[in-house]
């Protein structure tokens, strides 16, 4: 037959999930180049969704979020082909609306469920009854799988399942597994001053994977579910405090500019702008006010410090006072005590708190008191339980980060206490090195001349 009497058709291509049973790519561009063969049509052009686009999330509209279907609806308003060819018409859409405007709009032939609808004499019956049973599928699919999420929701279960970090699957349960003990530790390397960057070399995973799993407070016995952390039925590998301490160290983070939350160098972070007080960083041979580099003039006119000096200025000062710090340092018994008693003064605020609140609404459920007259009470015992529990929070934070002795130690060892020879680097990771600093003092450089440096400010 002659190519250009041939009718053009375009072949489209998606799939919605990657399984075994699920139709590839492959088997799908095989079966319509197959059926073109047959009916005599000329494959001009393949349009396939990246797999990473091809299942769409949210209701109506899918259609436009997909970039290939896009392109493909184009090409054929540019008459580019005379019709569209797909494995079976659920690839175009299981939206009736999206489905409804696409057999306006297009013609087009599927392998599956026998569509010809190639021209205006065609009847659109056949395309619009497959759009309907494709979106009622979609529809059916939907109903179970909120249906099971559900079910996995009540049973303190991830609703959506999958891997999580540090633990393996045994019969639908999560159990710590051989990466249990990293998770564990990036945690607690995380809440001493470590990066994403070295938690990530810790965990062996990706800066994004190391971030999610942390985040995620999955190793808190927890699983984020609709932007909430709820309570899981797996086995915590750090303890509720570390979880708050976690959630401190992180939230502190947050308004510290991205180029020193990472520190290489040992007194990023530690030196300030004489100017407006933000952080300063290293810059080629000197430190520059992190304000004036991230966000312009409009914020900071800058301040610029040599390198040389503030590192001279910095080491007088830590020789100085390394013999007030260790006569002044608290043993870790002394800080684990008060940690813990001030734990327990909020643990009883908690708890008073939640029993006066518990006995309100008991009142209430009694007829004691109407639910609109009690409204105004119940709401500031509640804010009064919320209180409470955010100083409770606190308090087990707190204990978390209590140093121990042999960390003390090896920090008193860096400045010069004793006279143990060693590149301070052996005894404290770079950026344990650095919040150790941050602790210890406060630089402020004024300019090139005036350099201040005193007690670290709470």
């Amino acid at each position: 037959m002659d190519t250009r009497t041939r009718p053009r058709v375009a072949i489209y291509l998606r799939q919605s999930i990657t399984k075994d049973d699920s139709y590839s790519f492959e088997i799908q561009e095989a079966a319509c180049r197959e059926l073109a063969d047959r009916e005599g049509w000329q494959v001009v052009d393949i349009f396939q969704e990246a797999k990473s686009t091809s299942a769409s999330k949210g209701g109506k509209g899918n259609a436009a979020k997909r970039p290939e279907l896009v392109a493909f609806r184009e090409a054929y308003d540019r008459d580019e082909f005379d019709f569209g060819l797909v494995h079976e018409t659920a690839r175009l859409a299981r939206n009736m609306a999206d489905g409804a405007q696409i057999v306006s709009d297009m013609y087009y032939a599927s392998v599956l469920d026998g569509v010809r609808y190639l021209d205006e004499d065609s009847d659109d019956f056949s395309p619009l009854l497959n759009m309907l049973l494709a979106h009622k599928f979609a529809k059916d699919i939907g109903k179970r799988w909120r249906e099971a999420h559900k079910r996995r929701f009540l049973l303190g279960l991830p609703p959506t399942g999958g891997h999580q970090y540090g633990y393996v699957q045994e019969k639908g349960a999560y159990l710590p597994g051989p990466d249990a003990p990293k998770l564990t530790e990036a945690y607690r390397r995380f809440i001493n001053g470590a990066g994403f960057r070295v938690v990530a070399e810790v965990m062996g995973v990706d800066i994004r994977v190391a971030r999610r799993a942390l985040d995620s407070g999955f190793g808190a016995g927890l699983f984020l579910w609709q932007k909430k952390h709820w309570s899981g039925a797996h086995t915590a590998v750090i303890t509720h405090g570390e979880w708050q301490a976690y959630l401190k160290v992180r939230a502190e983070r947050a308004d510290i500019p991205t180029r020193s939350r990472n520190p290489k160098y040992w007194l990023s972070g530690v030196a300030h702008c004489g100017k407006c007080g933000a952080t300063m960083v290293r810059n080629g041979r000197g430190m520059r006010c992190t304000a004036y580099v991230t966000r312009g003039k409009s914020v900071c006119s800058g301040t610029w410090g040599d390198l040389k000096k503030i590192e001279r200025k910095a080491w007088m000062y830590l020789g100085a006072h390394s013999k007030e710090w260790a006569a002044a340092m608290p043993a870790f018994e002394d800080e684990e005590q008060r940690a813990n008693a001030a734990l327990l003064d909020a643990t009883a605020e908690r708890d008073a708190a939640q029993e006066q609140l518990d006995g309100a609404v008991k009142r209430v459920l009694l007829g004691v008191v109407t639910e609109q007259e009690a409204a105004p009470i119940l709401a500031e015992l509640r804010a009064s339980v919320s209180e409470a529990q955010e100083k409770m929070n606190a308090a087990e934070a707190a204990l978390a980060m209590a140093r121990p002795a042999d960390d003390w130690s090896a920090i008193l060892r860096v400045v010069g206490y004793n006279d143990e020879e060693g590149d301070i680097f052996d005894e404290l990771e770079p950026e344990e090195w650095n919040a150790v600093l941050k602790r210890l003092m406060r630089i402020t450089v004024y300019n090139y001349e005036h350099i201040e440096i005193g007690p670290a400010t709470a």
